[in-house]
């Protein structure tokens, strides 16, 4: 699995990037979410390959939406995770996810945890988060996609 920063030159690939009706309740699509952090400091979007196919998607928050989900400085947020419709059930969010940590002490050494929001009526999401080493904090936030649990990981 290869995370790479998104360009502009990728444009295509997240035009066809499509997800599951169920996924559209929880989630921005990474159209969506490029578009909400045009020229937001500390947003940083990626797409997830694997065998150089756009498998999944997500963003490392560092900016201000960042304090709605941590009071922690050192936090770093992690949205709009997603894995594209044909991809889904193929273990890819769990290979995405296992890579996370170390991705970000590589890239982002300054941070040591990594927060989200995760919809608590999506519960295959909120098992997914729990079972990769995130635990939720007994926080809520309420967001245009519905109440949100929010889960943390401490990195090492």
């Amino acid at each position: 699995m290869d995370i790479l920063s998104y360009r502009a030159a990728d444009r295509n690939s997240i035009l066809n990037y499509s997800l599951a009706p169920e996924s559209l309740a929880f989630t921005r699509t990474p159209r969506e979410a490029l578009a909400y952090g045009r020229g937001r400091h500390g947003y940083y979007p990626y797409l997830c390959l694997a065998d150089k196919q756009l498998v999944g998607f997500f963003v490392l928050d560092a900016g201000a939406d960042k304090y709605r989900y941590t009071a922690d400085s050192s936090g770093l947020l992690l949205r709009s995770f997603s894995v594209a419709d044909p991809y889904r059930g193929k273990g890819y969010a769990k290979a995405i996810l296992k890579q996370i940590p170390d991705f970000i002490a590589e890239n982002f050494p300054q941070f040591k945890t990594v927060v989200l929001g995760v919809n608590k009526q999506n519960k295959i999401a909120v098992n997914l988060y729990r079972n990769h080493g995130f635990s939720e904090t007994g926080r809520t936030y309420l967001n245009t996609k519905g109440r949100q649990l929010i889960m943390e990981m401490h990195l090492q």
